[in-house]
């Protein structure tokens, strides 16, 4: 699978990219729109994530939150998995113009 990686760093005084030249990913997991997502991750030996949970999902993004370990410390991460090559799929196409449009009333 093609995929592009970007790890970002918050704290209380800035927001970092950190390089990801190493990644042990799990891709076993999918939605009911075949959508992959990670069962497990191991990035830059520095964030751990395990135990997904999908808390939103269309035919071509989803949002999860993992159990993860940044640094050796516990927490909660939020990631997105996106599949924009599906945004040229012709039905889906129109499905997401057609929603836009409603929105934009």
């Amino acid at each position: 699978m093609d995929s592009e990686m970007h790890l970002i760093e918050v704290d209380s005084t800035s927001a970092r990219e950190i390089d990801v030249d190493q990644m042990d990913i799990d891709w076993s997991q999918k939605t009911a729109a075949w959508l992959r997502y990670p069962a497990s991750a191991n990035i830059q030996g520095v964030l751990q994530l395990e135990k997904p949970r999908v808390i939103d999902s269309s035919p071509f993004y989803l949002r999860i939150i993992y159990d993860a370990s940044w640094r050796g410390q516990g927490g909660t991460a939020f990631c997105e998995v996106a599949y924009p090559h599906r945004l040229r799929w012709p039905v889906l196409g129109r499905m997401i113009e057609m929603s836009i449009d409603k929105r934009a009333r």
